[in-house]
Parts: C-alpha cells; sequence; structure tokens
C-alpha cells in the first residue's frame, strides 16, 4: 500500500499505493512523464513529495504547449495521452508508444 518510484514519473494508481491496479499502462504513464519532461525541459510535477503525489493522483499538471507554446500539437498528444489519468485511456503497451512517437518522427516531426 505504498507509494514505490520516484513521485514525478510515478502512475496516478502508483501514487495511491494501489500496486494491484499498476501493469504496463503504468509504464505507459511513466515514459509519457519522460516524454513531458524532454519536451518541456521540466518535469510534470514539482515540490514538496507529498504535494507531487496528490497532484499526480489527481492528474493536475499544465499541459506541454502551455509550457513550451512551440512543441508540435501532434507530439503533445501523443505525450497527453501517456499520462492520461485514466489507465484505460493510455496506450496499451510502451511498444503503441514508441510505434505514435516514430510514426510522428517518420511525418517530419523534429
Amino acid at each position: 500500500g505504498s507509494a514505490l518510484g520516484t513521485p514525478a514519473y510515478m502512475s496516478p494508481e502508483q501514487a495511491r499505493g494501489d500496486l494491484q491496479a499498476t501493469g504496463p499502462h503504468s509504464d505507459v504513464y511513466s515514459l509519457g512523464a519522460t516524454l513531458y519532461c524532454l519536451l518541456t525541459g521540466r518535469a510534470a510535477f514539482d515540490g514538496p513529495a507529498c504535494e507531487v503525489l496528490r497532484d499526480v493522483e489527481r492528474g493536475m499538471f499544465k499541459a506541454p504547449r502551455a509550457i513550451r507554446p512551440s512543441i508540435d500539437p501532434a507530439l503533445e498528444a501523443v505525450c497527453l495521452r501517456a499520462m492520461s489519468h485514466r489507465p484505460e485511456d493510455r496506450y496499451p503497451r510502451c511498444r503503441a508508444l514508441a510505434d505514435e512517437v516514430e510514426r510522428w518522427l517518420a511525418e517530419g516531426g523534429f
């Protein structure tokens, strides 16, 4: 029942300490949080660990383009889907997220 991991990169289910609810969708969330940091230059969540855990549980973070408007909206959409609050709204597997990023690159991203 404890939250395990780096708070700013853990999924809401991990932040709640609901380890039974974790799975591939939790890994997708963490990769989305990493993509968020790569896009914006900062973590989606910042502050004391207890505040970060609360914000992660609630899904309270600024959209990447609110921090850096030059981010391609299509890539922001990939990031936001990966970081969806509801696990069923995320990519089903890490490979599906990687495929989406590769598709964006093939279409002229960056």
